[in-house]
């Protein structure tokens, strides 16, 4: 399987040349074969509630007239009494855990997983941290390893925790057979993304660890959890209010796909001790960094090489697999309002997002370049193309 999974990297690694070395010179040539797209945000003009005028979507002309003296004045006052609150949280929580650990930090190896370590560790000396890797069997081999050099070059305490039941692989091959119109964003990424978070905060709990710090960022927490502040309500972690709110999200019953085992991993606050229930801090949502500037790039140049400092190379395998999905099924890409929110708020490059939404639309319907990963990922699931609406 390391195989694999090491040609699977090859071949994105090929995918994300294509997409920023030699597509911006030749799409010109396809440009009948792809949606227009919006020229601040490059959000699809596919998307049912996006409308073009002159280039620029309705999304980000409302936001351009948000951004008046007054509103722009006040977000910067919010955006600084967050960092501040949040500069004392954390200050205060150093070494005040009541065992070997302050935090646990959700560490993918991925950019925004670096970028928020490399500021803890700089920032907050005292804060005695324990990473966690999720190995499910379909993350980047390329963030796996890193998670692993970057713990060892920071000298963290790190755990690559690999589940010993086949729980993702049964949300995998579950949810990719019952997309449906919701897109894949909505239902393969938010299972997947909320069992990662309530992993955290299970062995948080577990081991009596007082924080779990996620690199979520500004635009994802407002999409995914509807607020914009960087801790989780404190009662919604002791009740079911996040099982709840997942399910209804998705459409899906962890009941109708889990064992009863497996259940017990997605978290349920009711009737645990709530001095024990770990606060869920998310630090990207009070710094809102501009992570494609060089000040950015600077500060983790040194843990992340510019050659894997792709998102798409290191993130989850089914990824293209959930793409060509929505591809076929609702014409985009469902993660591109997340993305194009998080271009709105300078969380993420329009250049390169274009590029590679453009490509993937454009090689799910020719069927090409990412034809055998996609094949290669299916299998490992023990799936078909039929099975998930890809055959012909």
């Amino acid at each position: 399987m390391a195989k694999v999974d090491q040609q699977i990297v090859k071949e994105i690694r090929s995918f994300d040349f294509v997409a920023q070395s030699i597509w911006p010179f030749i799409r010109w040539i396809f440009r009948g074969m792809i949606a227009p797209r919006c020229t601040q945000c490059v959000i699809s003009s596919r998307v049912p509630y996006v409308t073009l005028t002159n280039g620029v979507c309705n999304l980000c002309t409302d936001y351009n007239k948000s951004l008046n003296e007054e509103e722009q004045a006040w977000r910067e006052k919010y955006v600084a009494h967050q960092v501040k609150e949040l500069d004392e949280l954390l200050k205060n929580y150093q070494g005040k855990g009541r065992g070997r650990y302050d935090a646990i930090v959700l560490f993918s190896g991925g950019r925004d997983s670096i970028f928020m370590l490399n500021r803890l560790r700089r920032d907050y000396p005292g804060l005695r941290l324990l990473l966690m890797t999720w190995d499910n069997g379909f993350y980047s081999a390329v963030s796996l390893d890193r998670s692993l050099e970057v713990a060892q070059k920071l000298d963290i305490d790190h755990i690559r925790f690999k589940p010993s039941s086949t729980v993702y692989k049964t949300l995998y091959r579950y949810t990719l057979r019952n997309v449906g119109q919701k897109g894949s964003y909505q239902t393969v990424d938010r299972l997947d993304g909320t069992l990662n978070q309530f992993l955290g905060f299970y062995y948080g709990y577990l081991m009596d660890i007082p924080l779990v710090l996620a690199g979520v960022d500004f635009a994802q927490e407002q999409i995914m959890q509807f607020h914009t502040y960087y801790e989780m309500p404190f009662e919604d972690m002791c009740s079911r209010t996040l099982l709840d709110r997942m399910e209804r999200r998705s459409g899906f019953k962890i009941k109708d796909i889990f064992s009863e085992e497996d259940q017990k991993l997605f978290w349920d606050g009711t009737g645990k001790e709530r001095g024990k229930i770990p606060r869920y801090i998310l630090p990207l949502v009070a710094w809102r960094p501009d992570k494609g500037s060089v000040e950015v790039d600077r500060e983790i140049g040194h843990l992340l090489p510019k050659k894997d400092s792709s998102p798409i190379i290191t993130n989850n395998q089914v990824l293209a697999v959930m793409t060509a999905i929505d591809i076929k099924t609702i014409g985009y890409c469902s993660f591109e309002p997340e993305f194009s929110e998080m271009i709105r708020f300078r969380e993420n490059d329009p250049v390169y997002w274009r590029n590679i939404f453009e490509l993937v639309e454009l090689a799910v319907k020719r069927r090409f370049l990412l034809e055998t990963i996609i094949v290669k990922v299916l299998r490992k699931l023990g799936l078909t193309p039929q099975e998930v609406r890809l055959g012909e």
